[in-house]
């Protein structure tokens, strides 16, 4: 997950968001979270689909 911050310019005044922390986002964490939202999914179901979209 990407964290903002919003930080103020001392000249203008304007507002803005500056990225806070960012960690990497992987295939295995998308793998979690489709199981966590469907269920049970196959591992090589998910790595087809995977390598799919890879080639794609």
């Amino acid at each position: 997950m990407i964290r903002y911050k919003l930080l103020k310019a001392k000249l203008t005044g304007d507002v803005f968001p500056q990225q806070v922390e960012t960690q990497p986002f992987c295939s295995n964490d998308l793998k979690d979270k489709l199981k966590k939202r469907y269920g049970a999914i196959s591992a090589a179901v998910l790595d087809d689909a995977f390598s799919i979209i890879a080639h794609e």
